[in-house]
C-alpha cells in the first residue's frame, strides 16, 4: 500500500501494488525462477545481518524510465531488452521508493535502515547467498497505465532469524497507537521532502510588440502592471 501511494504521487500516476505470492523455497529455486533480463537490487537491511533481493519485472522497468523521462509511460511495442545506463540510473529513485516502503512497514518490528547497490541486469549477479539456502520469497503484482508486471523480493533465513520472535501479529499491530519518536517524526519529514508540486508565481504582466522583445538588451527595464510592493 505504502509503495503503490508513493509511486502513485511520484509519477502523478495511479500504480497498483497488491501481494500474490508468499512462500518458502531454497535462493536457487528463486534465481531459477527470475526471467533474464531484469532488473535486480541487492538490498542491505541493517541491523539484521546479510541481504535481501528485490527484484523489478523488465515491462514495468521500462514503462517506468519511459515516464521519469518525461513520456507517457506507454509500453512501446518495437522495444527489445535492453536498458541503457541512464535508465538505470533513474531506476535507483525507485528503488528508492521501495527502501522506504520496507523502512516503515517493519517499523514495528525492527528499526530498518535499508540500503540499495546499483542494479544489474542478470539475476547470476546476485550471488550474496549459497543456493540451497532457505529464503522467503514474495511477489507483488504492479499495475500502472496499461501495463501489469511484478516486483519481486527473496529475504534469505538467516536474515530473519534475530527477530523470528518478533514476526507475529501481536508485536506488529502493537505500534499502531505509540506516540511518534523523533525517528519516526524525522523519518516522516524526509518523505514529504520527497514530494514535488508544482508552483507558479506571476510577478506582473505587461505588453512588448516583438520587435521590442528582440532589440532588448542586458540592463533595460521592463515596467510590469502591478505594485512593487503588491502581492505575488
Amino acid at each position: 500500500r505504502m509503495l503503490g501511494s508513493s509511486l502513485t504521487s511520484y509519477l502523478s500516476a495511479g500504480v497498483q501494488v497488491r501481494l500474490t505470492m508468499l512462500e518458502q523455497g531454497t535462493y536457487d529455486e528463486y534465481i531459477q525462477s527470475l526471467p533474464t533480463p531484469t532488473v535486480i537490487y541487492v538490498v542491505g537491511l541493517a541491523p539484521l545481518p546479510g541481504q535481501a533481493v528485490v527484484e523489478l519485472n523488465l515491462p514495468v522497468a521500462q514503462v517506468l524510465s519511459d515516464r521519469l523521462l518525461g513520456g507517457t509511460g506507454a509500453p512501446a511495442s518495437t522495444r527489445g531488452t535492453e536498458m541503457t545506463e541512464i535508465e538505470l540510473a533513474l531506476l535507483k529513485t525507485i528503488g528508492q521508493f521501495i527502501l522506504s516502503s520496507l523502512r516503515e512497514a517493519w517499523s514495528n518490528v525492527v528499526p530498518l535502515r535499508p540500503t540499495m547497490q546499483e542494479p544489474v541486469l542478470s539475476p547470476e549477479l546476485a550471488q550474496f547467498a549459497t543456493m540451497a539456502e532457505a529464503t522467503v520469497m514474495l511477489v507483488l503484482e504492479v499495475s500502472l497505465f496499461k501495463t501489469t508486471g511484478t516486483i519481486s523480493m527473496c529475504i534469505p533465513y538467516q536474515v530473519l532469524q534475530p527477530i523470528l520472535d518478533s514476526l507475529t501479529s501481536q508485536v506488529w499491530l502493537g505500534g499502531v497507537t505509540r506516540a511518534p519518536t523523533d525517528d519516526s517524526r524525522e523519518q516522516m519529514g524526509e518523505r514529504l521532502t520527497q514530494v514535488t508540486l508544482p508552483l507558479t508565481v506571476e510577478l506582473g504582466q505587461t505588453e512588448l510588440s516583438v520587435r521590442t522583445l528582440l532589440d532588448l538588451k542586458e540592463g533595460q527595464v521592463i515596467r510590469l502592471g502591478s505594485n512593487a510592493a503588491g502581492p505575488l
